[in-house]
Parts: structure tokens; sequence; C-alpha cells
């Protein structure tokens, strides 16, 4: 007898019967021998800055890959916190989804991630009757942009070990770690006095990186918000120790002060603090781009208006062409052609940031290394929700007229029969097309769900 187990430990059971009714039985376990494997393959935030004022809620993508198929993790938003693991919002249990938190939960309860960042992880657990225990955990950085109108936040300190600032002197040759922190800036300049001043490319949150200290070193870190400005700076200082027996005669007796090369009894250590002379040499970048993101980023926008302004001419010739067409049915055909490339041209010029960004999504793209302009643009599902919206709008405001005047047709019938026919027709119609809109919303919010 073959069997073909679906579950792992599933019981089969055999009972044999005799011609005179005498029964024997036996029933035996069947393990599969399965790998469970699951990973989080990518976890994402959207808006990602987040605008400053906003208001709405933040979405948090995921996608796991399971083993076997047919498990279905559940997972939960949270964080890390001197507590523990503190949960938020609602769990999923399925391979990929979408959970949603305000704007407020996260800004206000999510460990900070340096100057204007905040920090939210997930975690996905196996848990189906066959195998616990399996799970696995990812965070994404959130990012908060600032007041257009304030001075960017900086932050810049130096430590060493588990103490972020130094309370000292150090010895020449000490490995420090520099903290410096960003929040809401247009550009940014680092200077270390080893060194000099150079551009830093503007970023949100914190960085963190070691360095070794010979000298009296100072560090600033300068950044800008238009013409506002905020600097914070960093001195290192740098103790040294005589060595042992310098300034001693032969033998390591105190020379005769009035000796030549004398000078009295010396101490066996001295501190002594290094200088460095000379001012860093400042080299200004001459253009407006620090990274080649921001150069990207400032041609996709420049590209885009350069679409809109093109549409906007090819409309108002296409309309130009069928307002003079007098009839003429080859005039009338290319104004309409033209107004119609004009309109998918547009709308595919401003959606070609979505297009990208869904494609990343696919990809698994992080804010990393998502191309510049990408990770800031609507998703496609927004846009379209943003569309549907504004096309209720438009059939709620012209249901609501044609209500009104099938309405007062029927009032000011005096009993002519085709005027309260067409009364009828109009508020009857009128209701249905509000149905037919209504019914699309909740269509399209199923089948976006599906995709989600």
């Amino acid at each position: 007898m073959t069997v073909y187990p679906t579950k792992n430990s599933q019981n089969y059971e055999v009972e044999c019967y005799d011609s005179g009714g005498l029964s024997a039985r036996e029933s035996v376990s069947v393990s599969i021998d399965v790998d469970y494997d699951l990973d989080i393959i990518s976890f994402t935030a959207s808006p990602n800055p987040v605008p400053f004022g906003y208001e709405g809620a933040v979405s948090f993508s995921y996608k796991t890959k399971v083993s076997p198929a047919e498990s279905k993790p559940i997972c939960k938003l949270g964080s890390e916190t001197s507590r523990g693991w503190v949960a938020k919002g609602t769990s999923l249990k399925s391979t990929r989804g979408t959970i949603e938190l305000p704007v407020e939960q996260v800004s206000t309860n999510a460990p900070e991630a340096g100057p204007g960042g905040k920090r939210m992880g997930i975690k996905c657990n196996i848990s189906d009757g066959t195998y616990d225990g399996l799970s696995d955990y990812a965070d994404t950085l959130i990012r908060f942009e600032s007041d257009p109108d304030q001075a960017p936040a900086v932050s810049l300190s130096v430590g060493k070990g588990n103490d972020r600032t130094l309370d000292g002197a150090v010895t020449s040759g000490t490995s420090v770690e520099v903290y410096r922190g960003v929040s809401g800036a247009e550009r940014c300049e680092w200077m270390d006095s080893r060194s000099g001043t150079s551009s830093l490319p503007p970023f949100v949150g914190e960085q963190k990186f070691d360095t070794t200290i010979t000298e009296t070193t100072t560090f600033a870190l300068e950044c800008w918000n238009g013409t506002l400005s905020n600097k914070a700076e960093f001195t290192v200082t740098v103790t040294s120790t005589q060595p042992p027996g310098q300034g001693q005669g032969p033998g390591g007796t105190t020379p005769d002060p009035t000796a030549p090369g004398g000078g009295g009894t010396t101490p066996s250590s001295i501190p002594v603090t290094t200088v460095t002379a000379g001012l860093p040499v400042i080299f200004q970048n001459p253009l407006t781009f620090t990274s080649i993101n921001d150069l990207l980023a400032a041609l996709l926008f420049s590209l885009q208006n350069i679409i809109v302004v093109l549409a906007l001419i090819f409309i108002i010739i296409g309309a130009f062409l069928y307002i003079t067409s007098g009839g003429n049915d080859h005039r009338m055909e290319l104004g309409k052609k033209a107004i119609l490339a004009a309109l998918i041209g547009l709308a595919l010029g401003i959606a070609a940031p979505a297009f990208f960004r869904e494609i990343a999504s696919i990809l698994g793209w992080t804010e990393v290394n998502t191309p510049a302009g990408v990770g800031t643009s609507l998703s496609l599902l927004q846009i379209a929700n943003n569309v549907l919206s504004f096309l209720l709008t438009i059939i709620g405001i012209l249901a609501i007229i044609m209500l009104v005047i099938g309405g007062i047709m029927y009032l000011t019938a005096a009993g002519n029969e085709d005027q309260i026919d067409r009364g009828k027709k109009i508020v009857k119609y009128s209701i249905i097309g509000i149905l037919i809109a209504l019914a699309s919303l909740v269509l399209v919010k199923q089948v976006a769900g599906f995709f989600s």
C-alpha cells in the first residue's frame, strides 16, 4: 500500500478481518522530511520621507519567502525598546501584505534613528501546528522632513566604546567613533582640521565612522536649509607622555641645574598638548549638485516640466484645429488626435516615477539603491485612487445637478406626460449613475487589495 502524507506526523491505521470475524489492527505515524524556512525579503514604508505636516497613515509593505509554500507566516509591526519587543497595529497571516499605522504613532512611539529619523521593524513567525518557533525580523528607517522655514537640525559628538561623548583628553593613536546627525538640510559641509573642508551630501538620520586620533583635532558639521544654517563642532584634545629618563643625566640622576643643558629637576612625565598650525584649505563646490542622485533627480524634474509644457501646447493646437475646422473632417480628426496624444504623453510623463517605483518594489530595491526621485513618488495604486476620487467628485456634482433638474421638470410638468417621463428618467438614471460610481469604488478597492 502506498500513502501520500499531506502534513508532518500524520497517523495511518489498518485493520484486517478473517472469515471468523476476528480482526487485527496496526497503526503507524509518518513524518515528512521537510526543510522549513522563513525569510523577509523586503520591508518598505510609504510615504518615505514623510512630508512636513503630513497627517495621514504610513503604509508598511512586506514580502516573505517561506518553505513549504503552503505555510502562512504571521507578521506584526513593532520596535525593539528597553522593555523588549513592543508590537503595534494589526497582524497579518500572509506571505505579503501592507499594514498601516497613523503617522503620529510612528513619529512618537518608534525609536529614534538620528535627527528626523525613526526605525520601525516587523517580525514574522510560522505557527501552523507542524513547526513552531521559526521567525525572521527586518526593519526600515522612516525619515521625517522638517519645517522648510526652520534651520536644519545638526548634531555632532565623538566617543569611545559605549560612551558617545568623550569627557577628557585622549592619548595619541586612540581610535574613536564620530557620530554626526542631520535633518532638514539641502546641503552640508564637513570640516576635519587634519584634511580641511569638503562637501557632504545631505542625509536624514545619523552616520557613524571610526577614525584614529594622533593630534588635537577639530571636527565641524554645518548644514543649510535655504539661507538658514546650523553648525556643530567637537574638538578632541590629545596628550602625550614624556618617556621615562628624559631630562635626567647618566644613570638616571638629576643633572646639576647650573650645568650646561641642565635646568633643574625634570618631572618624570609632562603633559604636552599638540597644536596644528595653519588654516585648512577650503574647496567650494562650483555645482549645485553634490551627488549623481541629486543630478538625476533634477533631470527627472526638468523633463517632467518640459513634458507638461509641450502637452499644453499640443492640447491648444488640437483645440484650435478642432474649433477652426468648419466641418472639415480631416482637420477635426487631426485636432482630436493631437489632444489625445498630448493627454497620453502627459499621463505617461507624470506617472513615470510611479512605474519605476513599482518596478523597484518588484525587484526588492531598498531606499539605499532606489533611483533618485523614485522613492518620493506616488505608487500606481495611489494615483488610481486619486483619479478615482476626482472622478467620483465630478460624478457626484453632476448627479446632484441632474436630480435637481429632474425634480424641477417633474414638479412643473402640470400634467404633461412627456415632461413627467423625462423627469422620471433623469432622476432614475442619475441614481443609477451614483450607484455604479460607488460600486466601481468598491471594486477598485477590492482589486487593489489583491495586489497589495
